[in-house]
């Protein structure tokens, strides 16, 4: 079972809300996400284009007539509506940094402004650093995404794509006995729908986590710590972000969850190095 991510000492956030300074930043940051959101599904428009000509490519494979609804400009858009949150921060970490951890400062800093300047002072790696590991995590996420949907036009092959496909992304993170109750149900083809839903919640959500605490992860820049992190911690991690996850995929209004979920990773912070003794 999940943790709930106002399961810890989130409801003091509005304690932090009342703060002028968080105030202050958050006005000033949320302008550029609502630019950012506005961008991107405006670039996802232009994508579904050379994407539709790869229909004839995909018709020696699979069905091209039952694959072309799916490759339509609005059922691209909500099918990604669920990665909209973790591309979002990649764009404001490499095109806007100083607007990319604002938030996630001032709030920490009305919660430990002693630790909260430790951390500010530690120098960031690179945000190309960043962008090599989101995008590495992306790139295999929508590669799974991409071949279960393949898979799901191949007779025979489609029963057993999405159950395999759940139960090896999820045992790293539950374990191989929780995943196997999590996947087995997907065998049923009526259940199909929910479990490509349940299988992308899950992975987006994993990248909206991790993507959040990376204000920590740049500036700590140690890889053992940031896998014993994600080791630990990582199902409370897709707890914490598939409320945000759901609330960030509302298209343009979403934009305005990104930065109170920035507000929350401070708490959600707080509780991991509190439980690992870490600073």
């Amino acid at each position: 079972m999940l943790p709930c991510p106002f399961a810890m000492k989130c409801t003091h956030l509005p304690l932090a809300a009342k703060n002028k300074y968080v105030q202050k930043v958050y006005r000033n940051d949320v302008k550029w996400l609502v630019a950012c959101v506005v961008l991107l599904n405006a670039a996802l428009l232009l994508l579904s284009v050379p994407v539709r000509l790869l229909l004839p490519l995909l018709g020696l494979m699979v069905d091209a007539d039952a694959l072309a609804p799916h490759l339509s400009p609005l059922n691209l858009m909500l099918q990604s509506s669920l990665f909209f949150p973790t591309v979002i921060g990649i764009v404001v970490t490499t095109a806007l940094p100083s607007h990319s951890d604002g938030v996630f400062f001032a709030v920490y800093e009305c919660r430990d402004g002693e630790a909260s300047e430790h951390l500010r002072a530690r120098k960031p790696a690179s945000w190309r650093r960043g962008l090599y590991i989101v995008g590495k995590r992306l790139l295999r996420v929508w590669g799974v995404l991409s071949l279960v949907g393949l898979l799901s036009f191949v007779p025979v092959v489609r029963i057993f794509a999405l159950p395999v496909a759940i139960f090896w992304v999820t045992q790293d993170d539950v374990g191989p006995r929780l995943s196997f109750f999590l996947s087995w149900p997907f065998f049923l083809p009526h259940l199909s729908v929910i479990g490509y839903l349940f299988l992308k919640l899950w992975l987006s959500s994993t990248c909206l986590g991790y993507e959040l605490l990376e204000p920590y992860f740049r500036r700590v820049r140690s890889r053992e710590v940031e896998h014993a992190i994600k080791r630990e911690h990582t199902p409370m991690l897709i707890g914490f972000a598939l409320v945000f996850n759901l609330l960030m995929a509302v298209p343009v209004v979403g934009a305005f969850f990104w930065t109170l979920a920035q507000a929350c990773a401070v708490f959600v912070l707080e509780h991991i190095l509190t439980a690992s003794g870490r600073t």
